[in-house]
């Protein structure tokens, strides 16, 4: 599916249902096109007050974004169409090495990243910005950023369990891409199928996902 030419909410859902849905165990290879994201960029544990400001801001303006448009306080660019809110993802690397699951994580950089439809604009990300940030004034929603990522052949596939758990999964990719003689390359990268607030750890769902060449 193209994303630049998805026209309504079905196509978009779909869209993302098929980056979506790897099972447990088993290994997905996709091609993904050029896409569009809210980004938020940090250092450190998940469990720290600046990554947890960051999903906050994230979702804010993601969602002052889609309301916005839908209710007219933004205006609708060509090729509108209401959507569902992605999910939550994540990149995660070192300065220096390669990702290593157990790694001191006070020394991890991480890029929290939600997607956009195609039609959204870096105009419309800033004024929807503006508008989060009048009703959000503790949260620094200026370090929002509006992102374009290239097209690349990815692997992934599904973990369920905790957060920390995920070394199995990470193993199953990397076999598979010297099996079938790919490279791993770019970050870590966690796409966030569950609310951790919502669901017990044992049954998290998060996609693993690496740029394959």
């Amino acid at each position: 599916m193209d994303y630049s030419k998805i026209g309504n909410s079905k196509d978009f859902l779909n869209f993302l249902k098929y980056q979506y849905t790897p099972k447990p165990g088993k290994v997905q290879i996709l091609k993904l096109p050029e896409r569009h994201y809210l980004t938020f960029d940090g250092k450190g544990e998940s469990k720290a007050p600046p990554f947890q400001e960051a999903i906050q801001c994230l979702y804010a303006t993601a969602y002052t974004l889609k309301m916005g448009m839908k209710f007219g306080k933004l205006t609708k660019p060509d090729g509108y169409f209401d959507y569902k809110v992605p999910a939550l993802e994540g990149l995660w690397w070192f300065k220096k090495g390669k990702f290593v699951m157990g790694a001191n994580l006070k020394n991890i950089f991480w890029k929290l990243i939600i997607m956009t439809p195609a039609f959204i604009t870096k105009d419309l990300v800033d004024a929807a910005k503006k508008q989060a940030k009048e009703k959000k004034q503790e949260l620094p929603i200026e370090k929002v950023n509006f992102e374009t990522f290239d097209a690349k052949k990815v692997i992934q596939t599904l973990h369920i369990g905790p957060y920390n758990k995920e070394e199995a999964a990470v193993n199953l990719l990397h076999e598979f891409a010297k099996e079938k003689g790919f490279k791993i390359a770019g970050r870590h990268h966690e796409i966030y199928m569950s609310d951790p607030h919502k669901t017990p750890e044992s049954k998290l769902k998060t996609i693993i996902r690496y740029q394959a060449i």
